[in-house]
């Protein structure tokens, strides 16, 4: 794989990671949200379905937080090995 095809590849899955945080993060502030709104009322039924737990979507964050980190390094790395690279082959 070409050193570019590498980069893309890496800031494609970066922005993908970016932007399942920032779904993630309006779905949490909604959940909340949903929640005071449904403490405030006093309506709470058994027969409604469950939500999601606030949780479950945090923990999905916490995971996409340390892919995006992880991406990032692994970017840094490939930027230096590319620039490695470069350096070989001026030096022939």
């Amino acid at each position: 794989m070409e050193p570019q095809e590498r980069r893309e590849l890496v800031t494609r899955l970066l922005e993908e990671a970016t932007r399942m945080q920032t779904v993630l993060e309006q779905a949490i502030a909604a959940k909340e949200q949903e929640a005071a709104q449904i403490e405030a009322s006093g309506h709470i039924t058994d027969d409604e379905p469950m939500p999601t737990p606030v949780s479950t979507l945090e923990a999905q964050y916490d995971a996409w937080e340390k892919i995006a980190g992880a991406l990032s390094d692994i970017q840094t790395e490939l930027n230096g090995i590319e620039q490695a690279e470069q350096q070989t082959s001026r030096g022939k």
